[in-house]
């Protein structure tokens, strides 16, 4: 339906060549009247600013040349120029205003495009104008999770992928919270961290049918992991999925297999597949199942180094008293007691600290109330980290978000969750060196704080009033709260968030909501903002060296 504007009279261009009316501009050159967009559909320079000859219009900040009359870029490089249809009528100028959107597929080629280029600002234009063409969200995380797939084939086929394409579900998530204006900026977080080139990678099929039982497939997944094999994993993990496709079955099987003593040393592959498990929920598309389960085989079956002597002690232990863990039992409640765990999890001894939780779990413990008093002790360690630590972050956060990963899965029952529960408990044994630390109390006045005194503190880089307007703005109620969760990280993502920032900041916001104690995964994470934010800024570090102390 077309929608013709009157929008002036032709005696006003008696002394210029252009108007410009709201989005668009009209131009007058050889007796025509002609209308475009204002916008370069390039970087979004005015238009009115070109240049015309020969019917050309050039862009006076790249150069970009199109075709005043159609809108055709001549070097193609560039989208088309959005072009308005004009007519004169009684020396009256009409353009027709109605809207001829971009096919939706040509939207989502231009996000693909940007992906591969590595282009930050055509990926947030391409984010943008989908965002604004009213595609779903969804819509766009799947074609970015297929492009960040082919990029990992060609670049990583390690865990890598895996974190690049979380940070893509964890920037979609935090969006969801955000109002549609501003889910461009918070998408382009994830997008951007599984850019670049891509590639093919030769077919793998599922075995012959009827080759395998459960059995033979375990056992053999088992043996290919522990020889980092990773195509016999792959192939293995596609035979289940022809069969019954990503059940229950299949995911658990997954978690058994990332809970194998051998990975002990590797949480990671736990953290991935974790990960891999969650973007197969959210995501129901049967491409992206198979892509999914390439990168557990490449996690499960990458190559590794040969265990240090501790890391020797753990899987020696863990497997002489594997029957003894099976065996234990959790109840369904228990009451917290981190003050216990504590005295166990800080002994020197790695075979005392290993049999006294073990004696600690049977004496009778919920596995949910034992995985809170896990993540909280990672937590307070996390809060009491000072700034410039000289690099602890990523070690004092690995304990809940591991403890993340495993409560992501919880509803998947089996002998996983008590494994995944010792490789908690070895973690803090490996990260011995990072102190519980000396509780940080800042100044609590009786000063009543606003979101405004929160996010300025972040321009200020001061840690101590960040901390306490978020202490005075947060009740435990408030953490779910959509707005809550905007206001909170909002200077956050004001930042270049690397992919372990985005992952702990989603660990932070989902683990703060599932114990009682919230205030330390919050204060960890603005002082770990504020870390990152001097480190990588030498403005905000010599503001810091002026005026923090």
């Amino acid at each position: 339906m077309t929608s013709w504007t009157k929008i002036t009279n032709v005696s006003a261009f008696e002394d210029t060549d252009r108007k410009t009316f709201k989005q668009f501009t009209v131009f007058y050159q050889d007796g025509d009247f002609f209308a475009c967009e204002n916008r370069c559909p390039h970087m979004g320079y005015p238009m009115n600013k070109g240049t015309i000859r020969d019917g050309v219009i050039t862009c006076a900040w790249h150069y970009w040349d199109f075709d005043l009359k159609h809108g055709g870029c001549y070097r193609g490089a560039c989208d088309d120029l959005k072009i308005y249809p004009c007519k004169v009528e009684n020396e009256d100028i009409y353009v027709n205003t109605s809207e001829s959107n971009k096919d939706i597929e040509t939207l989502l080629t231009h996000l693909r495009e940007s992906m591969r280029s590595g282009d930050i600002y055509l990926q947030s234009k391409a984010i943008n104008q989908l965002v604004s063409a009213d595609v779903p969200a969804e819509k766009i995380v799947i074609t970015a999770l297929q492009q960040a797939y082919l990029h990992s084939q060609r670049n990583h086929q390690t865990e890598q992928s895996i974190y690049e394409t979380q940070a893509i579900i964890n920037a979609y998530e935090l969006s969801t919270h955000y109002p549609a204006k501003e889910k461009a900026s918070i998408l382009i977080h994830g997008i951007k961290a599984a850019s670049g080139t891509t590639g093919d990678r030769m077919e793998v099929t599922p075995l012959p049918e009827h080759t395998l039982n459960a059995a033979t497939n375990n056992k053999n997944l088992i043996r290919y992991s522990e020889e980092s094999s990773s195509m016999g994993i792959e192939r293995i993990l596609l035979s289940i999925y022809a069969e019954s496709g990503f059940s229950e079955e299949l995911q658990t099987t997954l978690l058994a297999l990332a809970t194998q003593t051998h990975y002990a040393n590797h949480r990671e592959v736990l953290t991935c597949i974790s990960a891999i498990i969650q973007q197969s929920k959210i995501i129901k598309d049967h491409q992206l199942d198979r892509a999914l389960l390439a990168q557990a085989a490449w996690v499960l079956g990458k190559s590794r180094t040969q265990p240090n002597l501790e890391t020797k002690d753990a899987i020696k232990w863990l497997d002489e008293n594997d029957s003894k863990i099976m065996e234990t039992i959790f109840t369904e409640s228990s009451e917290s007691n981190t003050t216990e765990i504590e005295k166990i999890l800080f002994q020197n001894n790695l075979g005392t600290i290993f049999k006294d939780f073990l004696h600690y779990l049977e004496k009778g413990q919920a596995f949910t109330t034992v995985l809170n008093d896990l993540s909280q002790i990672s937590a307070k360690r996390f809060s009491r980290l000072w700034l410039n630590n000289g690099g602890m972050w990523n070690s004092a956060s690995e304990g809940f978000r591991l403890c993340n990963s495993i409560r992501e899965t919880s509803h998947l029952k089996g002998t996983h969750q008590m494994k995944a529960l010792f490789f908690l408990v070895f973690y803090f044994y490996q990260t011995r060196w990072v102190q519980p630390g000396i509780e940080n109390k800042n100044k609590s006045d009786d000063k009543v704080f606003s979101w405004d005194d929160y996010n300025n503190s972040f321009e200020s880089l001061d840690e101590p009033t960040a901390k306490n307007a978020i202490k005075n703005l947060t009740t435990k109620e408030s953490l779910a709260d959509a707005t809550f969760i905007e206001k909170f990280t909002k200077p956050l993502l004001n930042e270049d968030l690397s992919l372990v920032q985005l992952n702990t900041l989603i660990a932070v916001l989902h683990e703060a909501q599932h114990n009682k104690d919230w205030q330390p995964y919050l204060l960890g994470m603005i002082t770990y903002s504020i870390d990152q934010k001097l480190s990588q800024n030498t403005k905000s570090a010599s503001k810091f060296g002026l005026g923090y102390f």
